[in-house]
């Protein structure tokens, strides 16, 4: 992730949590998106190891250990993984945090998971190459893996405030696939003012497949 993204996560953390709550009743998959309890992606697995890259503050953690499954979760914030600690430790979860990059941290040699989750992480890194990658290292035959992320449309259509009807389409191919100030994000968590700066990176989605077939993956639903 963008090292400026990181040092705005790690200002803003406290008041995403408590202005911008998740539940931990379920797995969720992005705002506004069905979570698992109807979606049915991750089943239950007792004994199971699932990760969340870009765990934020926790709440999938505690979501997927009430599923079975021992949980580790990776983030770029250390302000983030301060909250995730109190989440799990309030909810008696037992779970393992690590400080890192999503594209590029390190765990132990050979450390696999039948899990791997990334919730609307993936547009803030800049190299959709090292992220995937980095996901391939951490699956085994038969690893689920579960992305959710904007679609670039949405990232780059704007509503006119005081006309709905008004839309406002942006470049669908910025230099660098990078898109400064966050138009996505001011959509719900701007309004709190809290996307001031951030740095989001489009992903099409033909990217994000061929990327994923290099990396060995088969793709069973979109």
């Amino acid at each position: 992730m963008d090292k400026r993204n990181l040092v705005i996560w790690d200002d803003i953390a406290p008041r995403y949590a408590a202005e911008l709550v998740t539940s931990t009743s379920e797995v969720h998959f992005g705002v506004g998106i069905p979570g698992n309890n109807s979606l049915h992606l991750i089943p239950n697995n007792l004994g199971g190891h699932a990760v969340d890259l870009g765990c934020g503050t926790g709440e999938n953690l505690v979501a997927l250990s009430r599923l079975g499954y021992k949980v580790t979760g990776i983030d770029g914030s250390s302000s983030q993984l301060k909250l995730a600690e109190e989440l799990l430790a309030a909810n008696g979860t037992q779970g393992k945090l690590v400080l890192g990059d999503v594209s590029d941290f390190l765990l132990g040699d050979g450390e696999h998971f039948d899990v791997i989750i990334s919730v609307g992480v993936m547009h803030f890194c800049s190299s959709l190459e090292n992220f995937i990658a980095r996901c391939a290292k951490l699956a085994k035959p038969g690893t689920q893996l579960v992305l959710s992320m904007p679609h670039p449309l949405d990232m780059i259509v704007e509503r006119g405030e005081n006309d709905e009807r008004q839309i406002t389409l942006r470049n669908y191919f910025p230099e660098n696939n990078r898109i400064d100030n966050a138009y996505y994000w001011q959509k719900f968590a701007g309004k709190l003012e809290l996307a001031t700066g951030l740095t989001e990176h489009l992903c099409r989605p033909s990217d994000v497949i061929n990327e994923l077939i290099r990396n060995g993956f088969r793709i069973e639903g979109v």
